[in-house]
């Protein structure tokens, strides 16, 4: 796992746990998969259940479902905002069945 600061605002409980199987460098890997895979709609990527966004600079960048956000700033320092550990579960499945996928070849 890659160092990194990280946020986390859950209103129920800290599942430390899944942090450890945090690897931003994967997420963003993720990212880009949804982003040259996935279908946009209104300036947003969507694949696999989860949706992926950045600002206008490229610097920050979220990868959301409908219960969880995890945002990626720059320097690898991420938050990750969820209600329960259930559903942080599910997204960690969800971020690492698309990071998974083959990226197509750069032309």
């Amino acid at each position: 796992m890659s160092s990194a600061s990280v946020c986390i605002r859950n209103p129920f409980s800290v599942n430390l746990a899944s942090m450890d199987k945090l690897d931003v460098e994967r997420a963003l890997r993720a990212f880009n998969i949804i982003r040259e895979q996935g279908v946009e709609r209104d300036g947003q990527f969507h694949l696999g259940g989860l949706t992926a966004s950045s600002d206008l600079d490229g610097y920050t960048v979220r990868i959301t479902d409908s219960s969880v956000t995890l945002t990626i700033f720059f320097h690898n320092k991420f938050e990750l905002d969820y209600g329960s550990s259930r559903q942080l579960d599910a997204f960690m499945e969800r971020l690492e069945n698309v990071a998974r996928k083959k990226a197509p070849p750069r032309e």
